[in-house]
Protein backbone atom coordinates (compact mmCIF):
# COMPACT_ATOMS: atom_id res chain seq x y z
CA UNK A 1 0.00 0.00 0.00
CA UNK A 2 1.48 3.10 -1.15
CA UNK A 3 1.42 6.49 1.10
CA UNK A 4 -1.47 8.12 -1.06
CA UNK A 5 -3.61 5.09 -0.63
CA UNK A 6 -3.25 4.74 3.00
CA UNK A 7 -3.86 8.23 4.00
CA UNK A 8 -7.39 7.71 1.75
CA UNK A 9 -7.95 4.64 4.10
CA UNK A 10 -7.12 6.54 7.22
CA UNK A 11 -9.52 9.09 5.74
CA UNK A 12 -12.10 6.90 5.35
CA UNK A 13 -12.28 5.56 8.71
CA UNK A 14 -12.30 8.56 10.65
CA UNK A 15 -15.40 9.57 8.65
CA UNK A 16 -16.73 6.13 9.44
CA UNK A 17 -16.19 6.65 13.11
CA UNK A 18 -17.52 10.60 13.79
CA UNK A 19 -20.36 9.70 11.24
CA UNK A 20 -22.07 6.92 13.69
CA UNK A 21 -22.99 9.29 15.96
CA UNK A 22 -22.16 7.24 19.24
CA UNK A 23 -22.80 8.77 22.75
CA UNK A 24 -20.56 9.13 25.33
CA UNK A 25 -21.08 5.27 26.51
CA UNK A 26 -20.46 3.97 22.63
CA UNK A 27 -24.47 3.28 22.04
CA UNK A 28 -25.95 4.99 19.40
CA UNK A 29 -28.62 7.31 20.49
CA UNK A 30 -32.07 6.97 19.68
CA UNK A 31 -34.90 9.96 19.16
CA UNK A 32 -37.26 10.22 22.00
CA UNK A 33 -41.20 9.25 20.64
CA UNK A 34 -42.09 11.50 23.49
CA UNK A 35 -44.57 13.94 22.53
CA UNK A 36 -46.20 17.19 25.20
CA UNK A 37 -48.86 19.04 24.41
CA UNK A 38 -50.95 21.42 26.36
CA UNK A 39 -54.42 21.77 26.11
CA UNK A 40 -55.61 25.87 26.60
CA UNK A 41 -58.59 27.54 25.65
CA UNK A 42 -57.10 30.85 25.04
CA UNK A 43 -53.75 33.40 25.06
CA UNK A 44 -54.86 35.91 27.82
CA UNK A 45 -55.65 35.49 31.65
CA UNK A 46 -57.41 38.09 33.80
CA UNK A 47 -55.34 38.79 37.07
CA UNK A 48 -56.19 37.06 40.08
CA UNK A 49 -58.37 34.49 37.99
CA UNK A 50 -57.38 31.11 37.80
CA UNK A 51 -57.34 28.50 34.49
CA UNK A 52 -56.47 25.04 34.33
CA UNK A 53 -54.21 23.07 31.91
CA UNK A 54 -54.39 19.71 30.78
CA UNK A 55 -50.79 17.99 29.35
CA UNK A 56 -50.86 14.94 27.24
CA UNK A 57 -48.27 12.69 26.70
CA UNK A 58 -47.78 10.53 24.15
CA UNK A 59 -44.93 8.13 23.33
CA UNK A 60 -44.11 6.98 27.03
CA UNK A 61 -45.91 4.76 29.43
CA UNK A 62 -45.59 7.62 31.88
CA UNK A 63 -47.64 10.58 31.50
CA UNK A 64 -46.80 12.61 34.23
CA UNK A 65 -45.39 16.52 33.69
CA UNK A 66 -43.95 19.07 35.74
CA UNK A 67 -45.18 22.74 35.28
CA UNK A 68 -43.19 26.07 35.63
CA UNK A 69 -43.96 29.35 34.73
CA UNK A 70 -40.95 32.04 33.11
CA UNK A 71 -38.62 28.49 33.60
CA UNK A 72 -40.02 29.13 37.75
CA UNK A 73 -40.65 25.82 38.49
CA UNK A 74 -44.23 25.98 40.33
CA UNK A 75 -44.48 29.73 39.26
CA UNK A 76 -44.72 32.34 41.75
CA UNK A 77 -47.45 33.98 43.41
CA UNK A 78 -46.36 37.40 43.23
CA UNK A 79 -44.94 37.93 40.19
CA UNK A 80 -45.90 35.47 37.31
CA UNK A 81 -48.45 33.65 38.71
CA UNK A 82 -47.98 30.51 40.28
CA UNK A 83 -49.24 26.79 38.97
CA UNK A 84 -50.12 23.86 40.72
CA UNK A 85 -49.11 19.95 39.92
CA UNK A 86 -52.51 19.77 38.24
CA UNK A 87 -51.90 22.57 36.00
CA UNK A 88 -53.93 24.56 37.66
CA UNK A 89 -52.64 28.23 36.99
CA UNK A 90 -53.34 31.29 38.91
CA UNK A 91 -52.45 34.48 37.85
CA UNK A 92 -51.16 37.22 40.08
CA UNK A 93 -52.69 39.96 41.51
CA UNK A 94 -51.25 43.08 39.56
CA UNK A 95 -50.07 42.71 35.59
CA UNK A 96 -46.52 42.18 35.49
CA UNK A 97 -44.35 43.34 33.69
CA UNK A 98 -43.63 42.23 31.03
CA UNK A 99 -47.30 41.55 30.85
CA UNK A 100 -46.69 37.72 28.56
CA UNK A 101 -45.90 35.09 30.88
CA UNK A 102 -44.73 31.79 29.44
CA UNK A 103 -46.31 28.34 31.13
CA UNK A 104 -44.39 25.10 30.38
CA UNK A 105 -45.47 21.28 31.15
CA UNK A 106 -42.23 18.73 30.93
CA UNK A 107 -42.44 14.99 30.63
CA UNK A 108 -41.01 13.46 33.92
CA UNK A 109 -39.66 10.74 31.59
CA UNK A 110 -38.20 12.88 29.01
CA UNK A 111 -37.17 16.60 30.14
CA UNK A 112 -36.55 17.49 26.72
CA UNK A 113 -40.21 16.81 25.71
CA UNK A 114 -41.93 19.91 26.72
CA UNK A 115 -44.47 22.36 25.08
CA UNK A 116 -45.52 25.73 26.10
CA UNK A 117 -48.86 28.04 26.47
CA UNK A 118 -48.15 32.21 25.93
CA UNK A 119 -49.70 34.20 28.01
CA UNK A 120 -50.80 38.15 28.43
CA UNK A 121 -52.22 39.07 31.75
CA UNK A 122 -54.99 41.98 31.73
CA UNK A 123 -56.51 43.78 33.85
CA UNK A 124 -59.19 45.98 33.88
CA UNK A 125 -57.15 48.33 36.32
CA UNK A 126 -61.01 50.01 37.81
CA UNK A 127 -61.14 51.24 41.02
CA UNK A 128 -64.45 49.20 42.76
CA UNK A 129 -68.21 50.39 42.63
CA UNK A 130 -69.50 53.32 44.07
CA UNK A 131 -72.43 52.21 46.27
CA UNK A 132 -75.64 54.64 46.56
CA UNK A 133 -77.31 53.93 50.10
CA UNK A 134 -80.96 55.15 50.68
CA UNK A 135 -79.71 57.51 53.11
CA UNK A 136 -76.88 59.16 50.60
CA UNK A 137 -74.06 58.45 48.42
CA UNK A 138 -71.05 56.69 50.16
CA UNK A 139 -67.75 54.75 48.13
CA UNK A 140 -67.25 51.55 48.70
CA UNK A 141 -63.71 50.54 47.99
CA UNK A 142 -61.98 47.29 47.30
CA UNK A 143 -64.38 44.34 46.32
CA UNK A 144 -68.19 44.93 46.25
CA UNK A 145 -68.80 43.89 49.73
CA UNK A 146 -71.78 45.02 51.77
CA UNK A 147 -73.09 43.65 55.19
CA UNK A 148 -72.35 41.91 58.42
CA UNK A 149 -69.24 39.90 58.84
CA UNK A 150 -68.18 37.41 61.23
CA UNK A 151 -65.32 39.26 62.75
CA UNK A 152 -67.78 42.19 63.47
CA UNK A 153 -70.17 40.40 64.91
CA UNK A 154 -71.43 41.14 68.40
CA UNK A 155 -68.79 44.21 68.61
CA UNK A 156 -71.64 46.87 67.01
CA UNK A 157 -69.51 47.33 63.90
CA UNK A 158 -70.73 46.81 60.65
CA UNK A 159 -67.98 45.79 58.02
CA UNK A 160 -67.45 48.97 55.99
CA UNK A 161 -64.53 49.57 53.44
CA UNK A 162 -62.48 46.52 54.56
CA UNK A 163 -62.63 47.00 58.17
CA UNK A 164 -64.98 46.48 61.39
CA UNK A 165 -66.43 49.90 61.69
CA UNK A 166 -68.40 51.47 64.76
CA UNK A 167 -72.40 51.32 63.77
CA UNK A 168 -73.02 55.15 64.09
CA UNK A 169 -69.71 55.88 61.23
CA UNK A 170 -71.13 53.42 59.41
CA UNK A 171 -73.44 54.37 55.79
CA UNK A 172 -76.77 52.34 57.35
CA UNK A 173 -76.81 49.82 60.11
CA UNK A 174 -76.73 47.02 57.68
CA UNK A 175 -75.74 44.71 60.98
CA UNK A 176 -79.63 44.64 62.01
CA UNK A 177 -81.52 47.64 60.43
CA UNK A 178 -83.90 47.85 58.21
CA UNK A 179 -85.92 50.30 56.06
CA UNK A 180 -82.94 51.09 53.46
CA UNK A 181 -81.28 50.09 50.50
CA UNK A 182 -78.59 50.47 48.52
CA UNK A 183 -76.97 50.15 44.94
CA UNK A 184 -74.51 49.64 42.58
CA UNK A 185 -74.66 50.44 39.53
CA UNK A 186 -71.04 50.66 36.71
CA UNK A 187 -69.31 48.63 34.41
CA UNK A 188 -67.45 45.01 34.83
CA UNK A 189 -64.26 44.47 32.47
CA UNK A 190 -64.06 40.83 30.95
CA UNK A 191 -60.99 39.70 30.21
CA UNK A 192 -61.64 37.08 27.75
CA UNK A 193 -64.87 35.73 26.00
CA UNK A 194 -66.68 32.38 27.55
CA UNK A 195 -69.13 31.28 29.99
CA UNK A 196 -69.02 33.37 33.51
CA UNK A 197 -71.34 32.14 36.34
CA UNK A 198 -71.97 35.48 38.92
CA UNK A 199 -73.88 34.97 42.21
CA UNK A 200 -74.35 37.05 45.39
CA UNK A 201 -72.72 34.80 48.08
CA UNK A 202 -71.32 34.41 51.79
CA UNK A 203 -75.02 33.97 52.74
CA UNK A 204 -76.66 36.79 51.19
CA UNK A 205 -79.84 37.28 53.18
CA UNK A 206 -82.53 39.78 51.81
CA UNK A 207 -83.65 41.18 48.78
CA UNK A 208 -81.13 41.00 45.67
CA UNK A 209 -81.03 41.96 42.10
CA UNK A 210 -77.95 41.71 39.77
CA UNK A 211 -78.10 42.64 36.22
CA UNK A 212 -74.20 41.87 34.15
CA UNK A 213 -74.31 42.63 30.10
CA UNK A 214 -78.50 43.50 30.31
CA UNK A 215 -79.12 40.07 31.91
CA UNK A 216 -80.49 39.43 34.96
CA UNK A 217 -78.42 37.37 36.91
CA UNK A 218 -80.77 37.24 40.66
CA UNK A 219 -83.91 39.02 41.35
CA UNK A 220 -85.44 37.40 44.69
CA UNK A 221 -85.93 38.12 48.40
CA UNK A 222 -83.44 34.88 50.01
CA UNK A 223 -82.98 33.44 53.59
CA UNK A 224 -79.89 32.79 53.14
CA UNK A 225 -77.28 30.79 50.93
CA UNK A 226 -75.50 31.43 47.09
CA UNK A 227 -77.24 31.07 43.97
CA UNK A 228 -76.37 32.36 40.33
CA UNK A 229 -76.87 32.02 36.80
CA UNK A 230 -74.26 31.23 33.80
CA UNK A 231 -73.75 33.59 30.84
CA UNK A 232 -71.82 33.94 27.83
CA UNK A 233 -69.99 37.35 28.01
CA UNK A 234 -67.44 38.71 25.18
CA UNK A 235 -63.76 38.98 26.15
CA UNK A 236 -61.44 42.24 26.44
CA UNK A 237 -64.37 44.32 27.18
CA UNK A 238 -66.62 46.49 29.51
CA UNK A 239 -70.19 45.79 30.29
CA UNK A 240 -72.25 47.07 32.44
CA UNK A 241 -73.37 45.46 35.77
CA UNK A 242 -75.87 46.75 38.76
CA UNK A 243 -76.79 45.32 41.90
CA UNK A 244 -79.31 46.22 44.81
CA UNK A 245 -79.70 44.93 48.19
CA UNK A 246 -82.56 45.51 50.73
CA UNK A 247 -82.76 43.77 54.06
CA UNK A 248 -85.53 41.17 54.76
CA UNK A 249 -84.71 41.27 58.73
CA UNK A 250 -82.04 38.20 58.29
CA UNK A 251 -77.83 38.72 58.40
CA UNK A 252 -77.44 41.70 55.82
CA UNK A 253 -74.31 40.98 53.80
CA UNK A 254 -73.86 40.86 49.64
CA UNK A 255 -70.65 40.30 47.74
CA UNK A 256 -70.92 39.77 43.68
CA UNK A 257 -68.51 36.78 43.17
CA UNK A 258 -67.90 34.85 39.48
CA UNK A 259 -66.59 31.88 38.36
CA UNK A 260 -64.46 32.44 35.03
CA UNK A 261 -63.90 30.08 32.31
CA UNK A 262 -61.90 27.26 33.94
CA UNK A 263 -61.20 28.73 37.01
CA UNK A 264 -62.99 28.35 40.70
CA UNK A 265 -65.25 31.13 42.65
CA UNK A 266 -64.18 34.48 44.24
CA UNK A 267 -65.38 37.74 44.52
CA UNK A 268 -64.92 40.29 41.87
CA UNK A 269 -61.98 42.44 42.62
CA UNK A 270 -62.03 46.02 42.17
CA UNK A 271 -59.75 46.05 38.98
CA UNK A 272 -62.30 44.71 37.33
CA UNK A 273 -64.81 47.14 38.88
CA UNK A 274 -65.48 50.96 37.74
CA UNK A 275 -68.12 54.07 37.85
Amino acid sequence: MNKRTFFAFLVLIAAVSFGCGEDDDGQTPTPSDVVVTIEASGSVQGVGLTNTFVAKVTGATDTSVTWSVNDIPGGDSTTVGKITIGGSYQAPEDVPDPATVIVKATSVKDPDAYDTVELTIVSGNGTGLPAVYSNGPQPVEGPVFHGWWTPCAGTEHNMYEGECTPVAESPVDWADGMGWSVTWTGQLFVPYAGEYRFSAYYWVDGIVYISVNGTVVADLNTTGGGFGQTIALPGNTWVPVSMSFSPNGGSNNMHLGWVSPGGVWRPVARSYLKP
